[in-house]
């Protein structure tokens, strides 16, 4: 029987590492108490589920008292040793005390130790000398983690219910149309929330594909626009639309007419923040594991249905690079501290420690907020 050996922790990840590499029939874990009271069952659960691991077992050590650690210890292994079992220790994210533990035992037992370097996720055999190394005894196994699982294993769930995002990211036109609406917005990104607003101002927004508006109705808003505020620009940003292919039979002399293409089109055109978040989801999906956009993540890992209201988060785009999460915040317009804290909970919560953070603006942050980002060592795109 393949035994590992650790130290149970707070990052969900460094507790399963080796489990979705290397076939295990049992994992042991030391632990605190009030950490095993957190996080033994969705440990458990996640282990038997996806790894295949068949018995995990738990053990409570104390915080202070290394005697008394290694007494447990010593205790605990000795039973798999009598029963002739193949035993590792895998010291990844334990603390000074039990990775003194480990070392001790490891040298009176000669047991094999291990640890996985978790951004690159590379195994690390540390004392070869001690007997045969979990890689060459184990039956190798590459579990790949998705997004599902990773967030499972977190213990949450992704509410797929609310997702609208995914939807337009799953349009049979979307590698085609997201290039030139992403051309064109960005190429005109002073003026391109107010045409968006004034789109959705003014034009039936609930059916069909055609806009019309009337002269009195374009001349008020250019008015008062800040932005958009000449009929040259408007006029200028209708045929650069035209002549992407995203809106056709496009007449303004005074009055505003036009057809959208299809209705991914009209979507994207009247959400201004809709156009960054797709983009951003396309550009990251190309060299990631996994990614998603748009989603909510429920706190509890279980969606309610009897009425009551789910805990929730919304990421614009969250991106799975091996076992390594990017939550990815997009503001299209003014940015506050505001969205920065909540970008940092949602990654501490769903994360944890090795989790980046990246907040994509179309605005330049103030100096404030820039070094605010920096302490919470969130990059700005």
């Amino acid at each position: 029987m393949i035994v590992n050996v650790e130290f149970l922790v707070n990052e969900a990840i460094e507790n399963v590492i080796t489990s979705l590499h290397y076939q295990v029939d049992k994992t042991i874990f030391f632990g605190y108490k009030e950490v095993i009271q957190e996080q033994k069952r969705q440990v458990e659960r996640f282990l038997l589920r996806h790894c295949g691991v068949e018995e995990t077992a738990f053990y409570e050590v104390s915080h202070k008292d290394f005697e008394s650690v290694l007494r447990t210890m010593r205790k605990v292994l000795q039973r798999e040793y009598d029963d002739n079992n193949h035993v590792f220790f895998d010291i990844t994210g334990g603390e000074p005390l039990i990775l003194a533990a480990f070392g001790v035992l490891s040298g009176e037992l000669h047991a094999p130790m291990h640890c996985y370097d978790i951004d690159s996720d590379t195994l690390i055999e540390l004392n070869t000398g001690a007997g045969h190394g979990i890689s060459k005894v184990a039956e190798k196994q590459d579990i790949k983690l998705d997004l599902n699982k990773f967030i499972e294993m977190q213990g949450g769930v992704i509410n797929y219910r609310l997702n609208k995002a995914l939807a337009s990211a799953e349009h049979e036109d979307f590698e085609e149309l997201m290039p030139k609406l992403w051309k064109v917005s960005d190429g005109n990104a002073d003026i391109w929330n107010a045409f968006s607003d004034m789109l959705k101002r003014y034009s039936n927004t609930e059916y069909g594909l055609s806009v019309e508006l009337t002269q009195k109705e374009v001349s008020s808003y250019l008015k008062e626009s800040r932005k958009l505020d000449s009929p040259e620009k408007l006029s200028g940003l209708l045929t650069e639309c035209e002549r992407e292919g995203l809106i056709w039979q496009a007449v303004y002399d005074g009055d505003l007419s036009f057809r959208y293409l299809n209705g991914f089109v009209k979507e994207c055109m009247l959400n201004t923040g809709s156009i960054l978040e797709l983009h951003t989801y396309m550009e990251e999906k190309k060299n990631s594991t996994d990614c998603l956009v748009g989603i909510h993540l429920d706190w509890d890992g279980y969606i309610q249905r009897d009425g009551r209201e789910d805990v929730l988060n919304e990421v614009d785009v969250l991106v799975l690079h091996g076992c390594v999460p990017t939550f990815i915040s997009c503001k299209n317009g003014q940015v506050d501290k505001n969205a920065l804290y909540e970008l940092h909970t949602v990654a501490e919560k769903f994360g944890g420690r090795h989790a980046k953070k990246v907040l994509v603006a179309t605005r330049e942050l103030s100096r404030t907020d820039m070094q605010r980002a920096k302490e919470m060592k969130i990059e700005v795109r």
